[in-house]
């Protein structure tokens, strides 16, 4: 059952993509956020609901609240639609996979934690191979701006993650995710209505239907499934959903008739290595200390 979740969860997330990419047909960037966030907050709150948790407390700790929810919430889920209608959502789908290795960039200033040399190493070569992503978008003429944008959203997710671990572990996920989408929404709802306008033409219904797929299934039921992963199974397995996205992701591409270059290929499959072998070493380092705990 943990395996059929956690396969739901890099679908529903891979195809995302898509979904922001069809939906911004007739919505722009932050109407596509603005909907996406109030439709999740909706489906978590249903959720919230069902299973009667408490409302947590967020006194004395507004500010790390919204260094959680602007960069993890507002920002990506804005950002996101806006260059993917002008890049291509296979392409800029791929940047995801580089939050695990910013996390452990940001988390020895953030934390005050030390990574390892293993760690170190698979964070240098794969911001390499990001490097390497980046140049062949060069190629592709893809805006050096628009490269330098995207990378801000996996930054943005490291930092939300953080702030959460440091800030509110001892808050359920689901309250708290919730209470990230309603914040974003209204922050964003307000945004959209004064400064974008919805493209009523033959595309509508197309981009109707995959808002209504992105808020409902993927900042929704995405989100609890991934949460619930978490509390079941543990963050490391649960964090292993990293590698399916990008994959999801660029079949879609595919499937999309979108441009994939042998060289944009390589450069994700070493950046998931260097994932994978950051991933190992923490695993190993868990093991460690649960030996040391037993």
């Amino acid at each position: 059952m943990h395996h059929l979740s956690f396969l739901l969860v890099a679908l529903l997330w891979g195809t995302s993509f898509v979904f922001m990419d069809r939906a911004s047909l007739a919505f722009g960037p932050i109407s596509v956020g603005a909907l996406g966030t109030l439709g999740g907050a909706l489906v978590i709150g249903i959720v919230w609901l069902i299973r009667r948790m408490p409302c947590p407390s967020f006194r004395g700790r507004i500010l790390p609240l919204l260094l959680m929810i602007v960069p993890g919430y507002i920002w990506p889920f804005v950002i996101q639609p806006y260059l993917i209608s002008r890049v291509g959502h296979g392409y800029i789908a791929v940047f995801v996979c580089l939050v695990p290795l910013l996390t452990i960039v940001l988390g020895v200033p953030f934390l005050r934690q030390r990574a390892t040399r293993i760690q170190w190493i698979g964070v240098m070569v794969g911001l390499l191979f990001l490097v390497a992503y980046m140049w062949e978008g060069l190629h592709r003429n893809v805006p050096l701006a628009y490269l330098l944008l995207a990378i801000t959203v996996p930054s943005g997710y490291a930092i939300s993650n953080l702030s959460l671990k440091r800030w509110f572990s001892d808050v359920p996920a689901v309250p708290l995710a919730c209470v990230g989408m309603l914040v974003s929404a209204a922050v964003l709802c307000p945004l959209a209505l004064s400064m974008e306008t919805i493209h009523r033409d033959a595309d509508f219904a197309t981009a109707v239907g995959a808002m209504s797929l992105l808020a409902l299934f993927s900042r929704g039921a995405g989100v609890v499934l991934f949460y619930t992963l978490i509390r079941r199974r543990g963050p490391l397995f649960a964090s292993m959903v990293t590698y399916l996205i990008p994959i999801v992701a660029l079949l879609w591409s595919w499937l999309d008739h979108e441009l994939i270059t042998l060289g944009q290929l390589v450069a994700v499959m070493g950046v998931l290595a260097m994932v994978s072998l950051v991933q190992r070493d923490i695993e190993r380092l868990a093991r460690i200390e649960e030996g040391k705990e037993t």
